[in-house]
């Protein structure tokens, strides 16, 4: 589970590879944030190569895609991942980066993330 302190791999190619949580979006106190939830972070670190969207200390919004904690699906299947990642949105809850590294859950299908679909290589 995500909460305030927590640092997140980031999945695409907006440039910033490690992010540190500020808060959740729609959680009260330190309720931590799940699978599909926004949470707005800072950025910590950078990659050395390619194009280069976002600055260090820049605040952002992120969409949560993996945790390590299990999430179980309806069918009593658990997913656990070996890392906490997200991808980084704007102000307007529009995607920084144009590709997605590695696999994305099934679940975003139910969600209004669409364009996080589309742009992804394989679902889980």
């Amino acid at each position: 589970m995500i909460q305030p302190k927590t640092q997140l791999l980031v999945q695409d190619n907006s440039g910033a590879r490690l992010v540190e949580c500020i808060t959740v979006c729609k959680t009260r106190g330190r309720n931590p944030g799940g699978f599909s939830d926004f949470a707005v972070v800072s950025v910590k670190k950078l990659r050395k190569k390619g194009r280069i969207k976002v600055k260090k200390k820049e605040i952002c919004i992120a969409l949560i895609l993996k945790l390590v904690k299990p999430g179980f699906r309806k069918n009593g299947l658990g997913i656990k991942f070996s890392s906490n990642t997200c991808i980084l949105l704007n102000r307007e809850f529009q995607n920084h980066g144009t590709r997605i590294f590695g696999s994305v859950r099934k679940e975003l299908r139910n969600s209004n993330s669409l364009k996080v679909l589309s742009i992804s290589s394989n679902f889980i």
